[in-house]
């Protein structure tokens, strides 16, 4: 950090690294690689000032891997599987013995993604829609391999969470006709979150939420139909929130940016296909639930962060 240098700790160009994030002391940091077979992603672990071959690898994988974080006393990692788009599994992998348990057995289709460790590392939170048709915040308890259902998101879906777990607060988002509804609250029980006063953000897509070292400020990323991506810079203890960069407009006037239309349309229930059905504008304020929701404010929308 001192010297600005960009060290290539993987050196393997022939094949792709997924960040698994760094230990509790960052002397060791895990990742998911297909570099010994491009059809699968096995799971590895690397000493900080190690490079290349010296990475451990710790499990071979059979399909698309990746990593979700290490638990709170470093021992275990959590590992996503994607089968497809809208069918994915989650494994705990002990990272002494490569030992892994498959903690999400289920029929049929459902996803699993956003997974987070409990504060005590006994529990998973996670958005799945494993037992519902919208996704919801749950907690997996590990051994009882039970569900319980944290926050349900009404009728919109949660799109994820993530949990700071020496403070025990946690951010969550529901996705709301398009836009990004977050809660800044803190996990009094397991089963329950306590909503904290959040700044306003601008309505758009919030992405990337990051915990300070202390849990008492978080990072994110707001990208608005008429506003480049940003860095905002939320505290929870005042509920406060700075805007930290300025994006560049590519010379284009922010006055001459400009919110796109909402419209709702309500699909008929007398056999006609949806697009006959009848559309009205109707101002983002007064927006209501409907059945369909067309795409024209959404193209104009900047494309979701990634978490």
């Amino acid at each position: 950090m001192t010297t600005g240098e960009i060290i290539n700790r993987t050196r393997h160009p022939d094949a792709k690294h997924r960040w698994g994030g760094w230990d509790s002391d960052g002397e060791r940091f895990a990742f998911a690689s297909n570099r010994r077979d491009h059809t699968v992603f096995d799971i590895y672990v690397q000493d900080r000032d190690a490079v290349g071959n010296d990475a451990e690898l710790v499990y071979e994988g059979d399909g698309w891997l990746s990593l979700s974080g290490w638990s709170p006393e470093d021992d275990r990692l959590l590992v996503h599987e994607a089968h497809s788009s809208f069918d994915h599994d989650v494994h705990v992998l002990d990272v002494s013995d490569g030992g892994i348990s498959h903690v999400t057995p289920h029929e049929g289709r459902a996803r699993y993604s956003s997974v987070e460790w409990g504060p005590d590392g006994e529990s998973l939170y996670m958005v799945t829609d494993h037992d519902s048709d919208t996704l919801r915040l749950e907690r997996l308890d590990l051994s009882a391999g039970e569900f319980s259902v944290v926050e349900d998101g009404g009728e919109w879906n949660v799109d994820g969470v993530t949990i700071d777990e020496e403070s025990r607060r946690v951010a969550y988002s529901r996705n709301v006709d398009g836009y990004t509804d977050l809660t800044i609250g803190e996990l009094v029980d397991a089963d329950r979150i306590d909503a904290v006063e959040s700044p306003e953000y601008p309505d758009g897509v919030v992405g990337g939420v990051s915990w300070g070292p202390d849990g008492d400020r978080y990072a994110l990323t707001v990208t608005a139909s008429s506003d480049n991506t940003n860095v905002h810079v939320g505290d929870v203890p005042t509920g406060e929130s700075e805007r930290w960069t300025d994006a560049a407009t590519a010379g284009i006037p922010a006055r001459r940016s400009s919110s796109p239309n909402w419209f709702t349309c309500r699909a008929s229930t007398a056999g006609r296909s949806p697009a006959s059905s009848r559309c009205r504008r109707t101002p983002r304020a007064n927006c209501r639930s409907s059945s369909i929701s067309t795409a024209a404010r959404r193209a104009s929308a900047a494309p979701r962060s990634a978490r």
